[in-house]
């Protein structure tokens, strides 16, 4: 089942924003199996994960553990001392590695969350929740990342074609010849792709066009906000004030250069009510993170090893929040187990032959 891009951008920014806010290492894990469950059921390609994010995931971990280590010397466990080194002198705690684990936890999360967000959503739909204004830009940004992966895909090719003429490169001087033809292979991608979207009216002439008022407009909005952002710290309100219609100038230029950039689509991707569902149940998720309920410590969200380890708390209203993000899962799972979906997934495609000798 596919749903709104717009939808997926709102889960991932929640998911985003408790994975920053609540510092826990169990609230954490959590996020972190509902990111990669959620490339497994609505990722576009067969196998999202691969053993390169874990191998990430494992060097973001232990990097982090090994420099709190090493930089702060503070717990009640000491496991040994440093001599006295410049910055890394003094003891090595139990405390310090487990709080660099947590950190390296939350790193990995935002890692999986935003893989999740490149993994479910195609680039295309993104450049097209850009607003008008920046659509030349948005071109630009994806031309730029839909470089890399590829890229990759043609570097998969290279080695391909190199195990089949029984060649396996080993090391830097075998990979030597090999660098220029990846590198164009991946520019002529991107030239392709470049062509594809002026061919489709994209960075026409119409959106590019800088029109006198337009430009009067820009420089008044940014002398404004200039002379605005410097008398806010001078005299106060009057600085924000002119900060604030700067600011109401340059969103006003927006709005008429994107009335100028007319936009359509193929496939008209439309709202559903799975997708407010989705919307609903996130940012309720959100309130019951962030808002100041009465049963809710904030000091338990998070989680600090200091000054001597103890088990993390975990709160039950956490826990209903983690519940309503897992509502796409929960749809995903129900979807797969639905036996109309399993049969038309197990059932064969005829072949031309078989039509034929059944006309026969």
């Amino acid at each position: 089942m596919r749903l709104n891009s717009r939808a997926w951008i709102i889960w991932v920014l929640v998911v985003s924003v408790l994975a920053m806010s609540a510092r826990n290492p169990l609230y954490s894990i959590i996020l972190l199996v509902l990111s990669i469950t959620a490339i497994q059921f609505y990722a576009r390609t067969e196998s999202p994960i691969r053993s390169v994010f874990f191998r990430i995931a494992l060097g973001v971990i232990l990097f982090s553990a090994i420099y709190h280590a090493l930089f702060i010397h503070t717990g009640d466990h000491v496991i040994f001392e440093l001599p006295d080194y410049p910055l890394i002198g003094g003891v090595i705690t139990v405390e310090a590695i487990v709080d660099g684990l947590r950190n390296g936890l939350v790193l990995i999360t935002l890692i999986a969350v935003f893989m999740a967000l490149n993994s479910i959503v195609p680039s295309r739909e993104l450049v097209r929740l850009v607003p008008a204004a920046f659509q030349d830009l948005a071109v630009v940004v994806m031309i730029a990342v839909t470089y890399v992966p590829e890229t990759r895909r043609h570097l998969r090719r290279i080695q391909q074609a190199q195990a089949i003429r029984g060649h396996r490169p080993h090391g830097l001087k075998d990979w030597r010849p090999l660098i220029i033809p990846l590198l164009v292979g991946g520019l002529e991608r991107a030239m392709k792709l470049s062509e594809a979207m002026v061919a489709r009216g994209y960075v026409s002439e119409q959106s590019v066009e800088n029109r006198a008022p337009d430009k009067v407009f820009l420089i008044t909005g940014l002398l404004l906000a200039l002379v605005g952002w410097m008398a806010a710290m001078l005299w106060g309100t009057i600085g924000y004030l002119l900060l604030t219609l700067g600011g109401l100038i340059l969103l006003m230029l927006l709005a008429r250069r994107g009335k100028r950039t007319r936009r359509t689509s193929f496939v008209a991707v439309r709202w559903s009510a799975i997708d407010t569902i989705l919307v609903i149940t996130s940012l309720a998720a959100l309130a019951l993170v962030v808002a100041p309920w009465p049963g809710l410590r904030r000091v338990a969200l998070s989680y600090i090893p200091y000054p001597a380890l103890h088990v993390p708390n975990f709160q039950p209203i956490v826990a209903i929040a983690f519940v309503l993000l897992s509502f796409p899962i929960f749809l995903a799972v129900v979807k797969s187990s639905d036996p109309d979906s399993l049969g038309k997934r197990n059932q064969k495609p005829s072949t031309a032959g078989g039509e034929i000798r059944q006309m026969r």
